[in-house]
């Protein structure tokens, strides 16, 4: 009799099964199944086109970078640093002792840019950002125009036009290297962000004008350049494209700003060694 009931029961099973209503909604159900599963392999494949060779979420993580930030939050945006060290380890000649207590540098790598930071203690007090490629143009904040400019398309002079600086500049030319580096305090309008602007042989070459580069080398003296002198350094400005830009705190009240204005007045290679523009410092370069 059991035998005979399973038998009415698969019957029925298999009746309802060919019902019309039945193989609708099975078919619906397999469609959406589909299309549930497809939606979940695009939107990883989207996922990892977007981390892999799409630099939007690279572009937004820089964006929140700023002097102040925490290490934490750094390392939390860019992942573990690839290499850190007390700031006399980078090569500073006669480092005071209350630097290398004081200041440690990090480096952060993704495929596309180099990141730099200084920190004292767990506090961003400067960053760099180094492009590798060519195709990666993050954007620039600048206070000199209404609107922002982006490494690569930018010259030193769109950024910082001549009216406004730079402050101090220098230049080296090696064989094989090539560093040139300036700085612009903004003072109260900028938010007493100093901008850091240069082009490494470290990082992917934009436009840089090597005639030019030749002759402002001969024109700096003391990290300047004198007013009858200062057409070279513009017309250098106008043709080159920095491919690092950078911020630190030029605040009168901070320590950093005391130390930096030391380091810039000195004969020594601190922004060489310490900074991202110094190849022969970092195995990374």
């Amino acid at each position: 009799m059991a035998e005979s009931q399973n038998s009415r029961t698969g019957k029925w099973i298999t009746k309802a099964k060919q019902h019309p209503v039945i193989v609708i909604l099975l078919a619906v159900s397999a469609i959406l199944t589909f299309i549930i599963t497809t939606a979940g392999q695009i939107d990883h494949i989207y996922r990892w086109y977007a981390e892999s060779f799409s630099y939007t979420a690279v572009y937004e993580k820089l964006a929140q970078m700023r002097v102040g930030l925490s290490s934490a939050t750094v390392t939390e945006l860019f992942g573990v640093p690839i290499s850190e060290r007390n700031i006399c380890e980078s090569g500073v000649v006669d480092c005071p002792e209350r630097w290398n207590v004081r200041y440690r540098v990090s480096t952060y790598e993704n495929r596309a840019f180099h990141l730099r930071v200084i920190y004292s203690g767990e506090q961003v007090v400067f960053y760099s950002v180094t492009s590798r490629k060519e195709d990666f143009r993050p954007e620039i904040v600048t206070i000199f125009s209404d609107d922002h400019k982006r490494l690569g398309d930018a010259t030193f002079a769109d950024i910082v036009p001549a009216a406004y600086g730079p402050d101090r500049v220098d230049m080296f030319l090696g064989t094989s290297r090539v560093a040139y580096w300036e700085i612009k305090e903004t003072g109260r309008p900028g938010n007493y962000q100093t901008y850091y602007l240069g082009h490494s042989s470290a990082g992917y070459s934009y436009e840089f004008a090597v005639d030019q580069a030749a002759e402002l080398a001969g024109a700096i003296e003391g990290h300047t350049v004198d007013d009858s002198r200062r057409s070279i350094l513009q017309a250098f400005r106008e043709h080159s494209q920095p491919n690092t830009y950078g911020f630190f705190d030029d605040s009168s009240k901070t320590v950093l700003s005391r130390d930096f204005s030391e380091l810039m007045n000195s004969d020594d290679m601190f922004l060489w060694r310490a900074l991202p523009l110094y190849e022969g410092a970092d195995p990374l370069f």
